[in-house]
């Protein structure tokens, strides 16, 4: 594979969920996908990667959760925050959108200012069901990785 074009596994409990070290009920996918001038970044919850458990119980922890691993997985990708392209949205219940929005904007607020002025792309959705019954958000989303 060449450096324009790298998969990086998700990581649970410190191990990498790859084929044949998978852990029980965690499908294999790349946590996220470095294409060219673009990093593609899997869906992400609020679940903490070193304990494989979620404890965050309201929109505002978990959306929080999930901000800070987009951010951490952006700069890891060679890029930031403020090149946040497109995220796609998806949540367990609807009535949960404006804490959502206000919880992303504290983040872009503190973390990306420029993001509440020139906002990314986004789609949300409601949708029946998460990876796991606790989750309330999960959030993918595509960033831009500018010339050095």
């Amino acid at each position: 594979m060449s450096e324009t074009f790298k998969k990086v596994p998700t990581f649970l409990k410190g191990e990498p969920q790859v084929y044949p070290r998978v852990t029980r009920d965690t499908p294999i996918y790349a946590n996220y996908v470095i294409a060219g001038d673009f990093v593609f970044i899997s869906g992400q919850t609020a679940i903490n990667q070193e304990t494989g458990n979620c404890t965050a119980s309201t929109m505002q922890e978990q959306m929080w959760i999930v901000m800070e691993k987009i951010d951490r997985i952006l700069l890891e990708a060679g890029t930031s925050l403020d090149y946040l392209v497109k995220d796609f949205i998806l949540l367990k219940d609807m009535k949960d959108y404006p804490v959502m929005r206000s919880t992303q904007q504290e983040y872009f607020r503190q973390r990306a200012p420029r993001l509440l002025e020139s906002p990314p792309g986004s789609t949300v959705a409601q949708i029946a069901a998460l990876g796991r019954p606790h989750y309330l958000i999960e959030v993918e989303a595509v960033g831009y990785i500018p010339k050095k």
